[in-house]
């Protein structure tokens, strides 16, 4: 959740330069006494907004592409827990990048869920595991996250 919080200071500083330099290169008699609160929201939301959809739209077309991976990353148990989704980050090119957040029971009672980065490689036709990272685990070394977050 901190990786959420730096995540949206950060859209908020750029949102502020963007609407800051857009309220300079307007002339004064357009922009008149309106307050720039609003645009501002509104930028914030777009750029919090717009990593989210280009993953899932990215998930949606390629997303069944990583199945058969995803299962093998499982199956060899460099994925620890129950599988909740996986959301394909980056799947141009010969590259693919993907996050997996799994559901982990702790041993007094509690739920956590973990997050693993998964790198793939096309093969020909075909898309081979290369590695996975974890990002953000109940147990291990982690302690990062991604852009967009994930939780």
């Amino acid at each position: 959740m901190f990786g959420l919080f730096i995540y949206a200071v950060l859209c908020f500083a750029v949102a502020l330069a963007l609407i800051s330099v857009w309220s300079v290169m307007r002339r004064v008699s357009t922009s008149g006494d309106r307050p720039m609160a609003p645009r501002l929201l509104v930028a914030w939301i777009l750029l919090l907004a717009l990593p989210y959809v280009g993953v899932e739209i990215q998930t949606a077309l390629y997303g069944d592409q990583f199945a058969d991976q995803v299962n093998e990353a499982l199956e060899s148990g460099l994925i620890e827990g129950d599988t909740l989704y996986y959301r394909v980050q980056n799947g141009l090119g010969s590259q693919a990048q993907l996050v997996l957040v799994a559901h982990v029971g702790e041993d007094w009672g509690g739920t956590y869920r973990n997050i693993y980065r998964i790198r793939m490689v096309r093969e020909g036709a075909q898309w081979s595991l290369v590695g996975v990272e974890p990002v953000d685990v109940s147990e291990g070394p982690s302690g990062g996250f991604t852009i967009p977050p994930y939780w």
